[in-house]
């Protein structure tokens, strides 16, 4: 064996520069006005991973190639590889001169591709580039083989016997504030411990399929009295005769249930919830209240990566996600950069809405603008209708309201409001809404009065103020 080399610079060569050698050339980064913490990466740690003793080409090039992503010096990259004796003998890097050769054509790459004079802004913590074995692992992992079978052959949630999601996929459900989502959530819930316990509920038309796990539920936005009246609610769905056999010692059997709506931050909820999932084994996943998991409705990063995280989630811990979110207010598209993100990988994105023909009845329903049944189909899917039942203080499903005959196009007064709305015209005048809803529909100015005043008795219009001086704006519920 070699005996070990003497390194020709002392230690501290080796260490990354630090916050008070700013911009003193490269291997210096600039301060990000934000104050971040920057996390530098030994060259010693960099080795570990990338550069085993007995390396060869593909290993010294990942090795470079790291050392350059943070921005050690080159000088420092080439004298470590130099003095830790790592490369392989036999390697055609063993040559000082082809070993210059490689990492000064690595650093070139980089110089000839940015800005030298704006180095990389920003090193997450714990973020270092894939190593070759990774990126091998990475693709074999993820070839599509000819052999390969269909894997989702499991329905995770039918209505009326068509499937919805299966097992590892998840579905969206958008409503608005006050729609009902969360009783729809309760339902949800019920029908896993029903199917557990083999009890007949009224579920609202949302059957789970059950295996050996549990159900999660996280609520993430209510206050505690709130999520009190959702346990009462489940337990009238399931039927108090029924009590005995879903709970035990203050717990419902096979269901966690917590509320996040006090977490710290998105980044600590996000940790929670992983860290839970990999304790025990969930069938399903509710999370009512989404928007909690990330930075803020326009933070586009991390919505990506929370949208594909319950993606990836779905897969790792072998469950189906449900979850809720609202839309965009007086819209039906799913609010922010998560909503955009969520149609993305979703499997399914359903609607809760009040029924245009009765207000007393909400509808559960892909015929939207962002409507989506992977496998369904949305032309083929009938949506399922509940009310509110006064007596049970819940809600209860419903027949299909008769059609009402109205003259007035909803859609054209939505895209009306919703086109004032972007401009920021919250509440326009009433002249101004008649004169756009004339000019769209080629109607005259008595006709289109008598359609607007029709949309305001039937709710679908808010209408504020004396008639000369009256505003309208759109029922959210619509």
């Amino acid at each position: 064996m070699k005996p070990p080399k003497t390194k020709r610079f002392p230690e501290e060569y080796y260490k990354p520069p630090s916050v008070e050698t700013l911009k003193q050339g490269k291997g210096a980064l600039p301060l990000n006005g934000k104050k971040r913490e920057i996390a530098y990466k030994s060259v010693e740690t960099l080795a570990e991973k990338h550069l085993d003793h007995g390396a060869h080409h593909n290993e010294v090039v990942a090795f470079v190639s790291a050392c350059n992503s943070i921005n050690i010096p080159m000088e420092m990259c080439f004298d470590f590889i130099v003095d830790s004796d790592r490369v392989a003998t036999d390697s055609s890097k063993a040559d000082p001169d082809a070993l210059r050769k490689t990492v000064s054509d690595i650093y070139e790459r980089y110089v000839n591709g940015t800005n030298v004079s704006e180095p990389l802004q920003e090193i997450r913590e714990n973020e270092t580039p894939a190593t070759l074995n990774e990126m091998r692992r990475f693709l074999d992992e993820n070839k599509v083989l000819v052999s390969d079978k269909i894997r989702f052959t499991k329905p995770g949630l039918t209505i009326n016997d068509k499937v919805i999601i299966n097992v590892q996929e998840y579905l969206v459900l958008l409503a608005l504030p006050g729609a009902g989502k969360t009783n729809v959530c309760e339902a949800i819930v019920a029908s896993f411990i029903a199917q557990k316990n083999k009890i007949e509920i009224d579920s609202l038309g949302l059957t789970l399929h059950p295996r050996e796990g549990k159900l999660l539920y996280i609520d993430t936005e209510r206050p505690d009295d709130d999520n009190t009246r959702s346990k009462n609610r489940i337990i009238r769905r399931l039927g108090d005769d029924n009590k005995r056999k879903f709970v035990h010692s203050d717990n419902f059997i096979d269901v966690d249930y917590y509320k996040f709506s006090e977490s710290p931050s998105s980044t600590f909820s996000t940790a929670v919830l992983e860290y839970t999932m990999s304790n025990a084994n969930y069938d399903y996943v509710i999370l009512d209240g989404s928007l909690e998991f990330t930075d803020s409705l326009s933070n586009e990063e991390s919505a990506k990566a929370f949208a594909n995280k319950v993606r990836v989630w779905a897969k790792k811990f072998d469950t189906t996600f449900i979850i809720t979110l609202h839309p965009n207010k007086n819209t039906d598209i799913a609010a922010g950069h998560l909503g955009a993100f969520f149609y993305r990988y979703c499997r399914a994105m359903l609607l809760i809405r009040t029924n245009q023909s009765d207000q007393n009845v909400k509808e559960i329903t892909p015929h939207f603008s962002m409507g989506k049944l992977a496998h369904a189909g949305v032309s083929n899917f009938s949506p399922i209708y509940m009310t509110w039942d006064t007596n049970k203080s819940m809600f209860v499903s419903a027949d299909q309201p008769e059609a009402k005959s109205v003259h007035y196009d909803i859609n054209a007064l939505k895209k009306i409001f919703n086109g004032l709305a972007a401009n920021g015209q919250l509440e326009p005048p009433s002249t101004q809404i008649k004169k756009m809803y004339m000019d769209a529909k080629g109607l005259s100015i008595k006709t289109v009065g008598k359609y607007i005043n029709e949309a305001i008795c039937d709710g679908v219009i808010i209408a504020e103020g004396k008639t000369s001086k009256q505003v309208l704006s759109m029922n959210e519920n619509y």
